[in-house]
This record gives C-alpha cells, structure tokens and sequence, in this order.
C-alpha cells in the first residue's frame, strides 16, 4: 500500500531513531551541546518535517515520537524563523512532546523552544510551565556559565509570554543575568533591560 507523505517522512524519521538506538552508547561526537542520554547519530530531514506539519494528513502521533529532544527544539526555532506558526493543534502536539522529553533537553534547548514560543505567539497550559520550570531549575548551571545569549533570549520569551517564574527558578535565574550582563551585546543587554521590567524585576 501507497503512503503518503506524512506516513513516509514519519517511517524515514523512525528508521533513523532506531539506526541511532544501534549506535554506539558512547561519549557522542566532540562539540555536541546535547546531554549524554541523547547523544544519536540522527539525521532528520526537519524541512520535510515542518512542511508535512502543514499537510492536513501530516500524522503527528508517527512523527513527533522520532524526533530527538534536540531535534525537536531545533524543530521549534526552525517554526519561528520561518515566521510561519503551524496551526494550533499542531503546536499542542508538539508541546506535549517536548514536556514528554523535558528531561534530556540541555540549557540552550530550553531557551530555543522558549524563544521559539514567543515568536510565535503560543502559550502553553500552566501544567506544561510547571514542568519546563522545574526542568529549567535543573539546568540552571548551565545558565550561570558562559551561555550570554542563550540566557538573554530566554528572558526574551519568558517576558513576551508573561511567564515569572517561581521564586526557586527565578532566584537563581536573575543570579546569572547579574553574572553575565556586562558581557551582552547591546542588543541582548537592551532586550535584558526591558525583560526584567516587564517581568517586574527592579534591579
């Protein structure tokens, strides 16, 4: 039988998970930016991917389940580059399954995927934020040490959406801005500045 197109980049996507899994458990490749746990040898045609999230066949339930964690963040940043949001059942699916991966996503992912909500325009459900920002939480290290623009686009998309978060994650999140103010370009430092005001942060 015949497939569409959705059913085939789903069957190309699962092929090269499962040629990944058989891959070797080891340290990854040098430069990656991806935690341990995820460290495959993927390769994912991600622009067939947002085209076939167009397709009124588009089978997400095959697709979303292949991608990587960071596949998937990148899927997101790629969505809002473009400037074109998928439609709204679209961006739930794919919500859903980045709550699903949150644990094997690194810092720069969860700042792609926040800056990617913003462009957008989609506010995920309190549950969802509950659990990015526990994840965020875990990740905050990462934040505190040479990550400036990584840190200043995710105070970008959490002030766009209105999302402070909760004293445990914002306490230490306005330690790394502190940390590392002084080494944004103009641009991250203005985007900063206006960040903590809308997030009702008087430094």
């Amino acid at each position: 039988q015949r497939q569409g197109p959705a059913r085939r980049i789903g069957a190309k996507l699962r092929a090269s998970a499962r040629q990944g899994d058989r891959a070797s458990a080891g340290p990854g490749v040098q430069g990656q930016d991806y935690p341990l746990q995820d460290r495959r040898p993927v390769s994912v045609p991600l622009d067939s991917f947002h085209a076939c999230c167009f397709e009124p066949s588009c089978h997400l339930d095959d697709i979303l389940p292949a991608l990587t964690p960071k596949q998937l963040a990148l899927a997101m940043r790629n969505f809002a580059r473009k400037g074109i949001p998928p439609a709204h059942d679209v961006m739930e699916a794919c919500c859903l399954e980045i709550q699903a991966k949150l644990p094997l996503l690194a810092a720069c992912d969860l700042s792609n995927i926040i800056w990617a909500l913003a462009a957008l325009k989609h506010q995920p459900s309190a549950q969802w934020w509950q659990a990015f920002e526990r994840q965020l939480y875990v990740q905050m290290t990462d934040f505190q040490h040479d990550n400036d623009k990584e840190l200043a686009n995710l105070m970008w998309g959490l002030a766009v959406l209105e999302r402070r978060p909760d004293g445990m994650v914002l306490e230490p999140l306005l330690c790394a801005v502190q940390t590392h103010f002084f080494s944004l370009s103009p641009g991250e430092m203005s985007n900063m500045i206006w960040a903590l005001a809308k997030l009702g942060h008087l430094p």
